[in-house]
């Protein structure tokens, strides 16, 4: 919709009580902002202040690409079928105050991006495996002592009299 300046005092305030939607002569949008001249633009960016969300991307570090990776393969190995969600929850207990605005579906294709873009080299890649697989086997041997345990190695109890 093309608007036409008119040369009375009304178009002063058409103008005003448009805030967006303005269609120049050539048909691209523009915006108008609401602020005048003795107010300042709204800052974007600065922080997480009144609910704004920051835009700004932090990139990911060696090290949380490792844990991701840690997570993703822990629970691939423990339950044989590569759960994301299961992994988000493993990871997330990890790491509790770490990237709060990341979801399951987020952490997946960041673990994605990792494997494909070969950040993680496969030396670190088994020497995760190999950390997991050090870890599952004691967790496995802590279990089967306390269950089972051997009671050969352990104090006999005499009747008190």
């Amino acid at each position: 919709m093309m608007i036409r300046k008119q040369n009375n005092t009304q178009s002063g305030r058409r103008k005003e009580q448009r805030s967006s939607g303005k269609t120049e002569e050539n048909g691209n949008h523009t915006e108008e902002t609401q602020h005048g001249p003795s107010q300042s633009p709204p800052d974007f960016g600065i922080g997480q202040e009144n609910g704004k969300k920051l835009d700004k991307r932090i990139r990911w570090s060696q090290e949380e690409m490792k844990e991701v990776l840690w997570c993703f393969t822990y629970i691939k190995e423990n339950t044989l079928e590569e759960n994301y969600k299961e992994a988000y929850k493993l990871w997330r207990e990890r790491n509790p105050m770490t990237r709060m605005n990341i979801d399951a579906k987020a952490l997946l294709n960041q673990k994605n991006y990792i494997l494909k873009a070969k950040r993680i080299t496969g030396v670190e890649i088994d020497q995760i495996k190999e950390n997991i697989r050090l870890k599952m086997e004691d967790d496995t041997e802590d279990y089967t002592n306390g269950v089972i345990g051997d009671k050969m190695d352990a104090p006999e109890e005499r009747p008190r009299k």
